[in-house]
């Protein structure tokens, strides 16, 4: 039985693998970052996908919720529905109109259930707000350093910003 529903066979995601390494690491990093639980501000939550999508290695990047600071696992208690999110990322004004590309999905490590937000790597970085939400500044370009994200009132540094761009350019025909 899973969620509560009967399955003749369960197929295990290969991201389940993945994920679970990253948290048996003990770390966090500059494509990757672990939350107790769901945010409490929308804004912290764009701050976060926006951060990692800008990831200087232009990779896959992962949120990861239901993981303490301490890398401890208490999954996730209260269910988030997807398309609350992926609506929510639609909703806002992103300069060229292109939105961080995010894939949700909930993946178990023992019997916790973690709730995992792919930020897919694209060629439309660096990804900007137009208009401010809350706290992030608009016409700002933001990006993780290391295992951190920067406060909300800092913007990426030049050589930050130039790279994104020259990541943006380089994939420009793709």
């Amino acid at each position: 039985m899973i969620d509560d529903i009967k399955a003749k066979e369960f197929v295990v995601d290969p991201v389940n693998e993945e994920i679970i390494s990253l948290i048996r690491s003990r770390n966090e990093d500059y494509y990757y970052d672990f939350k107790k639980e769901f945010h409490k501000r929308d804004e912290d939550l764009l701050y976060d996908i926006i951060c990692l999508s800008n990831n200087l290695e232009n990779r896959d990047a992962y949120l990861i919720i239901g993981v303490t600071d301490d890398f401890e696992v208490i999954g996730i208690g209260e269910t988030c529905k997807s398309n609350n999110i992926y609506d929510f990322i639609k909703s806002k004004k992103i300069a060229g109109d292109f939105k961080p590309e995010i894939e949700i999905k909930n993946i178990y490590d023992k019997y916790e259930k973690l709730m995992v937000i792919k930020c897919k790597a694209t060629k439309h970085i660096p990804y900007y707000l137009i208009e401010r939400f809350g706290r992030i500044k608009d016409n700002t370009i933001y990006t993780r350093v290391g295992d951190t994200n920067p406060p909300k009132d800092r913007s990426a540094g030049y050589n930050e910003i130039e790279k994104l761009w020259r990541i943006h350019f380089e994939r420009e025909h793709e």
